[in-house]
């Protein structure tokens, strides 16, 4: 009997990051089963890149070939992007068959329904990424590859080249779950029983955003620099001013309309689904659709208060650092002014800028602001302000410069 290559390549938004982390943190409870989990299986879709990325990624299969070769452990990878990855190149395929022949290659995909996956995914994407894409039904199609969310389509072809049998559909729905909860339900697939060895993971913090702060996400994409992780920065600061606003989460984009004609879209390839592999004319639930009605939109109150929170949030935070804001400031400041002058302007500028920094250095020592304090909350703004329009002014060039070519 052969040892199995268990391939978990998704979908996105289904749940994968807590899997990923149930199946690192219960390794050797796998094992004791049986399992081998290949923990870097995060590169495992490398190979479909260049240079450096396409060595790391032929050592992770080279792990995985190593497992399923000794004959003694099925070897488990999980990649959320294996999916995308597996249909836009086919022909490595043909290089994993052939390189885990003596191997039953097994892949397990969760299905969500289109409507809310779309969401959820966009919603991940432009809070993880610097995408400036429009919210829109084609948004995943145009960013991965045609027909993603046919799923007649996807399992087809996934059929074709693995064999209908080799294939494990598993729905992301708390409802349809054993034992109602996903771990439960993964090991079950894969025929591996539950034992009290296992443990949850702590819970997942990989949540989409409010759908509410779309357009303000979509903004930073677009102004703020990747350069330092200043966006990185930004929207790591707006996740925690969220949770102080929103406290009712709001997941819709879609209007009901467009979700109600979304759906009818799929549903032809849906019902095929649910014939295949469960037995069942409907593949999901559609029963609360009426009732998930209109997005909500962010109202005025909503979006002072968001600045508000934002404001105070990098206030305390920049009041709590060991070392002279206002002065670090001015500093930077003077050189962002003497970046547009030359002459003599300019190196009285620097001359000043090098003082700032002799008073910066025994401010290190001699002045604690490790401590919020109304004046220095004034004086951190005033320069803060005078900064962002200084570096707005540059921008506006850049953009008459872009504009004019």
């Amino acid at each position: 009997m052969k040892n199995r290559l268990i391939l978990h390549i998704g979908l996105p938004k289904t749940g994968t990051t807590a899997l990923q982390s149930f199946f690192a943190l219960n390794s050797n409870a796998l094992v004791s089963q049986g399992i081998k989990y290949v923990s870097n299986s995060h590169l495992a879709v490398n190979l479909w890149r260049e240079g450096e990325d396409i060595k790391r990624s032929l050592s992770v299969w080279e792990d995985v070939r190593k497992i399923t070769k000794a004959g003694k452990y099925d070897a488990l990878v999980s990649n959320e992007n294996l999916d995308s990855y597996l249909f836009e190149h086919p022909e490595r395929i043909d290089d994993i068959r052939h390189s885990f022949s003596d191997a039953d290659v097994k892949l397990v995909i969760y299905l969500r329904r289109q409507d809310i996956h779309l969401e959820s995914y966009y919603l991940q994407t432009i809070r993880g990424n610097a995408i400036t894409t429009p919210f829109g039904l084609d948004f995943i199609d145009n960013m991965l590859h045609q027909n993603y969310h046919n799923y007649e389509k996807k399992l087809r072809f996934f059929e074709k080249h693995f064999g209908a049998d080799n294939i494990i559909v598993r729905l992301y729905d708390w409802k349809t779950f054993h034992s109602g909860n996903i771990f439960h339900d993964f090991l079950h697939a894969i025929n591996v029983p539950w034992n009290d060895h296992y443990v949850h993971p702590p819970r997942s913090t990989n949540s989409s955003i409010d759908a509410r702060m779309k357009d303000l996400l979509l903004t930073a994409n677009a102004t703020i620099p990747e350069a330092g992780n200043q966006l990185r920065e930004f929207k790591e600061l707006i996740n925690v001013v969220e949770k102080f606003r929103f406290v009712d989460r709001e997941t819709k984009l879609l209007t009901l309309q467009e979700r109600k004609d979304f759906l009818a879209e799929c549903k032809t390839g849906n019902d095929w689904v649910g014939q295949t592999y469960f037995g069942r004319d409907e593949l999901f639930d559609c029963s609360n659709v009426e009732d998930l009605g209109e997005p909500k939109k962010i109202s005025e109150q909503d979006m002072y208060m968001l600045m508000f929170f934002l404001n105070s949030a990098w206030i305390k935070g920049v009041g709590a650092v060991p070392f002279p804001v206002y002065n670090y400031l001015k500093i930077r400041h003077l050189k962002l002014k003497a970046a547009g002058i030359t002459g003599a302007k300019k190196a009285v500028l620097f001359l000043r800028v090098g003082i700032h920094e002799i008073l910066h250095l025994i401010k290190l020592y001699i002045i604690p602001t490790n401590w919020p304090s109304s004046h220095l909350e004034k004086t951190t703004m005033h320069y803060i302000w005078k900064n962002a329009k200084l570096w707005l002014g540059k921008t506006d060039n850049l953009i008459d410069k872009r504009t004019d070519d």
